[in-house]
């Protein structure tokens, strides 16, 4: 049924316009189709903010990551440890930088996406939530990425000294980098100007997964089904204009 579904979802979708970034949340980290990940969110948190004063901006975040082979990103996860009310239904950018190195400045780099998408009304604390690209992202053995999240308004707040979309608190982790040598934990207050922190967001970057064998010949199956209705109708069309 799902193989099924699975199926009527491509065909149905061919020629039509794709959805923003897709959001999940989860209770257990992702475990499949991994390119790399960091996990250790006890540790520390990191905040990803947007102020309502005048005299703070934004707070976006990032996490860099050295890629291991040539893939292609589809989904990236972080853990929720907390989060205010704000977050909810808040409208978001993200963009996808490629460096040389991990030590090399983004803005000094190459921005290879800019993606959009909306948080949903009802997130999870101490879960896991992941944004599914719209477009996936290729990726080169030995280079450098660096995925940064922004929130695209400021809030409001009745507290005069605290006015801001969220305080969405993502996991990190410190000691042993398993996402590269230098790799680490992006900021920025204008989503121009960017620098490095020495912590490590508990992050997962995946890559699509696989369909599996008779899912693709069942896909493939339909496919020329297709095709020879449509050579079908092409041959009908041709022998009744003959007959004219």
């Amino acid at each position: 049924m799902k193989k099924t579904l699975l199926l009527l979802s491509l065909i149905g979708s061919l020629g039509s316009a794709q959805a923003a970034v897709q959001i999940t949340q989860n209770a257990a980290a992702p475990t499949e189709n991994l390119i790399a990940y960091a996990e250790g969110y006890n540790d520390a948190t990191l905040n990803w903010n947007a102020y309502g004063t005048t005299t703070s901006t934004y707070r976006d975040v990032g996490q860099s990551f050295v890629a291991p082979t040539d893939s292609g990103l589809s989904a990236i996860s972080y853990f929720i440890d907390s989060f205010e009310s704000q977050a909810a239904g808040a409208s978001f950018t993200i963009k996808i930088f490629e460096t040389e190195s991990p030590t090399t400045l983004l803005q000094d780099g190459t921005l290879v996406s800019t993606q959009y998408g909306v948080l949903p009304q009802d997130l999870f604390a101490k879960e896991y939530i992941t944004f599914g690209l719209e477009q996936e992202v290729q990726l080169t053995a030995g280079m450098t990425y660096t995925v940064m999240l922004h929130f695209d308004e400021k809030g409001t707040s009745n507290s005069a000294g605290s006015r801001r979309l969220v305080k969405f608190a993502i996991g990190a982790v410190s000691g042993t980098n398993p996402l590269g040598a230098n790799t680490g934990f992006w900021l920025s207050s204008d989503f121009t100007n960017y620098y490095k922190d020495s912590k490590i967001m508990t992050a997962y970057f995946q890559t699509a997964a696989v369909p599996e064998p008779a899912t693709t010949a069942l896909i493939v199956g339909a496919g020329m089904v297709l095709l020879a209705k449509a050579k079908s109708r092409s041959l009908l069309s041709a022998m009744r204009s003959r007959k004219r």
